[in-house]
């Protein structure tokens, strides 16, 4: 029976590992990895008597898991934490995996807060229990004084003078003996504990100030406790702009009809951005606009948190590929809609006349030049380079107006091998020589020559400002060569396959290589209905966008003022100066200012609501009531380019001031500051809650599948050893 017992053995294992049964070891058993989520609050000294017990002890602190041991006195661990430890710890869901990862499969975790946990971080806990199987038990430090400032909130209306502040104390309050209230270094009231609203409640009324700075002095035998609280609140005298201008102190019209902040562009990234309702770029050359600014600027269009106005006011705003990110929020191409007032242009034309360009290549080549020709602007000045395994100027550089470039393209037949690098290279030498505001090289051909070092050329192209173009000619081409060199020149390429193309092709190139064109000329103005409304001396010459709004334009239909709507979000462009240097005429106009005022109120319009916000420990909570909200949303500001949302309470990641964005379907509609102290001490009755329901597991479930399959070989092993060992006796002789 026994044998048979031993037999069945590998089948139940088997049976285990199939079926994923789990295998349960107790949890007071397991070895122990401690966890501390560590603030200012936690003295060195219990750490170092925890390292004593434990060896290892992880510290969770500024967003990472830090491993401590081998520090040989409690001055050494202070001094390391002096070094390594913030003020603040994050909130433990930001350890969660760590805290999984770290801990070793047959093993248990325990947390040691600096405070009770509240309901998010028991949250996790149970989630560490319940999906990751792994036993938790949480410990709270011991603090060596009674908590004194639970939380306080203030509530106001962003049309109201004042603000209502309450400061709730716990009841150690009773054992001080005085409390002093300075608001902004001025002393505003001196009470005793017992005078406080239900023994603990401070309650007064203050100005509704843009920033006010309350300071506690708590006075209690040869004890002295002094805390600050800082406030922000919602002003009408608050910036409804903010312009970005290197321009001093000069007054733009916007300015005079709206409060504004006038910073240069080097202290742009010390403002908080999102505080204003409108962003002015007064003539920033995209070029200038560094990447941190620009992926700010592509996270406020992308999440629809600020207006945008773009003003262009000279040569240098900016050209195709200056600012590749900033130029798809802009409401334009930065090109000229026609040639009229494109800068001259000095342009080299290399054609391909080698052997692979025999028949309908050629051809095709040689009409491609003569259109490129024809859609040149008089003053241009061009030469014509043809090259085989030699090269031949046909002419030097002139001006297009007395060229007969067909009588020399017809004789011309192909012959020979190709060298496209030795042409390329004699033509950007004498191209260089050249005075002109723009060179530009185009290259036609089908791409297949000798292979040469052409990235050479390219940064020599580069470093001289000349831009190359290559029309790809033909059914089979080298596309990866011919990319290469128009790419990373700052041309284009084009893929020509018919005499169709040509003519559409050789325009958008000769209008997309300009740079930014500005045109000092007497310009009249009218708006969307036609209607003149003035005239300017001068303005940039670009390309409206598809579907945007064009509110104002010169007679050749080039824009002066358009917009792209997307909610309440506008995305604006001026293509002259906001001073009236050039639209002095423009800005006299009574209706025009109309225009741009309701334009501009629209985005910066105050909403009435009712502002609530609360703070207790490593808490903020923000209750918002007005009239026509729909799907309130809150989105709280805190570094450049980071967005955090919530609807009620959230935890922040280090005191200091915050801008709050309200938004009502989905767009803004309203802003205000906040302020997280960061030394309140109160903890909701859902915290202390949660912490009591939370049950530390018994026992820990252990990955099974492979156990079961070793343990399945070694018996089935075992079996067929001894089975094969067994005693068989002897055997009965018959009659």
């Amino acid at each position: 029976m026994k044998r048979y017992s031993l037999y069945c053995l590998p089948v139940v294992f088997l049976f285990f590992f199939l079926f994923q049964v789990s295998v349960y070891l107790p949890a007071p058993f397991l070895p122990r990895s401690v966890f501390v989520v560590y603030d200012r609050g936690i003295e060195p000294g219990f750490l170092f008597s925890l390292l004593e017990q434990h060896r290892r002890v992880y510290l969770l602190n500024g967003g990472t898991v830090r491993l401590l041991r081998d520090f040989p006195t409690i001055d050494a661990l202070t001094a390391y934490l002096d070094e390594n430890g913030d003020e603040m710890t994050l909130p433990l869901q930001r350890y969660e995996e760590s805290i999984a990862a770290t801990t070793p499969p047959f093993g248990r975790a325990k947390i040691v807060f600096s405070h009770y946990p509240d309901s998010r971080d028991i949250a996790v806990v149970k989630r560490l229990q319940q999906e990751h199987g792994l036993p938790v038990q949480i410990e709270v430090y011991p603090q060596p004084y009674e908590p004194l400032l639970l939380a306080y909130s203030y509530t106001h209306g962003s049309r109201e003078a004042s603000l209502d502040f309450d400061l709730l104390f716990s009841t150690e309050i009773q054992s001080y003996e005085s409390i002093k209230v300075r608001r902004n270094d001025k002393l505003i009231t001196r009470l005793e504990p017992g005078a406080l609203a239900e023994g603990r409640h401070y309650r007064t009324s203050l100005p509704g100030q843009r920033s006010t700075t309350l300071d506690f002095e708590i006075t209690g035998g040869d004890t002295v406790v002094r805390r600050k609280v800082h406030i922000a609140a919602l002003t009408d005298e608050d910036p409804q702009l903010l312009m970005i201008s290197d321009k001093g102190d000069r007054q733009s019209f916007i300015e005079s009809l709206y409060t504004a902040v006038r910073v240069p562009l080097s202290q742009a990234l010390q403002e908080d951005l999102l505080e204003y309702p409108l962003l002015v770029f007064d003539g920033i050359p995209l070029r200038s606009i560094d990447p941190q600014l620009t992926r700010i600027l592509r996270g406020i269009y992308q999440r629809k948190s600020s207006s945008l106005l773009f003003i262009s006011d000279s040569p240098w705003f900016g050209s195709r590929g200056d600012n590749p990110e900033i130029e798809g929020i802009l409401p334009v191409e930065l090109a000229p809609r026609s040639l009229k007032y494109l800068p001259d242009l000095g342009i080299l034309i290399i054609l391909d006349i080698s052997a692979s360009m025999t028949g309908e290549k050629l051809s095709l080549a040689k009409v491609s030049t003569l259109e490129l020709i024809k859609n040149l602007k008089d003053l241009d000045r061009i030469s014509i380079l043809t090259f085989w395994d030699q090269f031949r100027f046909l002419h030097d550089f002139e001006e297009k107006k007395n060229l007969n470039s067909e009588v020399q393209l017809a004789p011309l037949v192909a012959q020979g091998g190709t060298d496209l690098f030795t042409a390329l290279e004699e033509g950007l030498e004498r191209l260089v020589d050249l005075r002109m505001p723009q060179k530009h090289v185009i290259i036609l051909t089908d791409g297949k020559t000798k292979e040469r070092d052409f990235d050479s050329l390219i940064a020599q192209a580069l470093l001289e400002d000349i831009t190359i173009s290559t029309l790809a000619v033909g059914e089979e081409v080298n596309a990866g060569l011919l990319t290469r060199i128009a790419l990373k020149s700052g041309g284009n390429y084009y893929r020509v396959y018919s005499l169709e193309e040509i003519p559409s092709l050789i325009f958008e190139d000769r209008r997309e290589i300009a740079r930014s064109s500005f045109g000092e000329d007497l310009f009249p103005i009218s708006d969307f209905t036609d209607t003149q409304v003035g005239q300017i001396s001068g303005m940039s010459l670009y390309t409206p966008k598809p579907e945007r709004i064009v509110l104002y334009k010169n007679q050749y239909e080039d824009p002066l003022l358009l917009i792209e709507k997307r909610d309440r979000q506008l995305i604006m462009m001026l293509l002259s100066d906001v001073y009236g240097y050039y639209t002095g005429d423009f800005l006299s106009n009574t209706s025009v200012m109309r225009t741009l005022q309701r334009t501009f109120d629209s985005i910066l319009q105050k909403n009435t609501v009712s502002l609530r916000v609360g703070e207790s420990y490593n808490n903020i909570s923000l209750t918002v009531n007005g009239e026509g909200l729909v799907n309130p949303e809150l989105a709280v500001y805190s570094e450049p380019g980071s967005f955090l949302t919530y609807s009620s309470g959230l935890t922040l990641p280090h005191p200091g001031r915050y801008t709050t964005i309200l938004y009502s379907r989905g767009v803004p509609f309203m802003r205000f500051p906040v302020y997280f102290n960061g030394n309140m001490e109160g903890q909701t009755t859902e915290s202390r809650l949660a912490s009591k329901d939370l049950k530390t597991r018994l026992f820990r479930a252990l990955p099974t599948s492979r156990l079961y399959l070793v343990v399945f070989f070694i018996i089935s092993v075992a079996v067929t050893f001894l089975s094969r060992r067994a005693p068989t006796g002897p055997r009965k002789r018959g009659p």
